[in-house]
């Protein structure tokens, strides 16, 4: 296939996997966000995660005002990002660290807004497809996410609230990868929360991330458990409608072959 053709092609497999685009992106950017350094490349990384984002919302949303409110939440993110990233590159001073702010609280609403899309599809849905554990697993990463930018509006309030240091990274690549770590419940303790609010949020991500498993693994075997309920009372009606001696259609398509 000419290569001229391969963005085309991406961004229809985008269009019809959207889960699974945001799956396996979410893991690439925690993978390599840490490692990209300049402004430019920092700005795509965070284009393309956006741009899977809204492919998930666009999947998701169930109407046009939903879809509209997203699109001005992520437009307001993405100039607040732009503004941070150029201002952070140029070396700005104390007079616009109200964007920084911005940046985080804006970022981490419109997560919050996909993240919450994800778990009411995940839990409303009549049965278990691989949309379904796709949805489930994609909430529980984007958890983490959300959670790394409420560590980060911590920190920008009292930089004293973690203890980070700042030659291994950004406040938002060591607190996001702080946050997967709390989630996860590994611990390693190379960086601690030191406020009361810090420990207080720590404390509860663990929380959330445990009961988070628990609920939505019963939830899945619920819905499979009602979904196959269901159909075996459908079998027992059909088999009770039809005459006494008949087989059902399965035995008699195996018959004739």
């Amino acid at each position: 296939m000419p290569f001229r053709y391969e963005p085309k092609r991406l961004l229809e497999l985008l269009a019809d996997h959207p889960l699974r685009g945001l799956l396996w992106t979410t893991v690439a950017l925690l993978a390599i966000r840490p490692a990209v350094e300049q402004t430019a490349a920092l700005l795509v990384v965070d284009a393309v995660f956006i741009a899977v984002l809204v492919a998930v919302v666009r999947r998701l949303a169930h109407s046009k005002r939903l879809f509209r409110f997203c699109l001005v939440l992520l437009t307001a993110t993405v100039l607040a990002r732009i503004v941070r990233e150029l201002q952070i590159d140029g070396g700005g001073g104390s007079t616009f660290d109200w964007t920084i702010t911005a940046t985080t609280l804006l970022s981490g609403a419109f997560v919050a807004f996909v993240l919450a899309l994800l778990l009411n599809y995940a839990l409303r849905a009549p049965r278990v497809t691989q949309n379904t554990v796709l949805a489930s697993v994609c909430a529980y990463v984007l958890l983490g996410v959300v959670w790394g930018f409420i560590y980060l509006l911590i920190y920008e309030f009292n930089p004293a609230a973690f203890t980070l240091d700042t030659t291994e990274g950004t406040p938002e690549v060591q607190l996001r990868y702080f946050s997967m770590i709390t989630l996860t419940t590994i611990g390693y303790g190379d960086i601690m929360p030191k406020s009361t609010g810090a420990r207080a949020m720590s404390a509860l991500e663990g929380l959330v991330g445990q009961i988070y498993l628990t609920a939505i693994l019963a939830r899945l075997v619920g819905i499979e458990v009602a979904s196959a309920t269901s159909r075996g009372g459908a079998d027992e009606e059909a088999a009770a409608s039809r005459p006494p001696g008949t087989d059902p259609p399965e035995k008699n398509a195996a018959r004739g072959a």
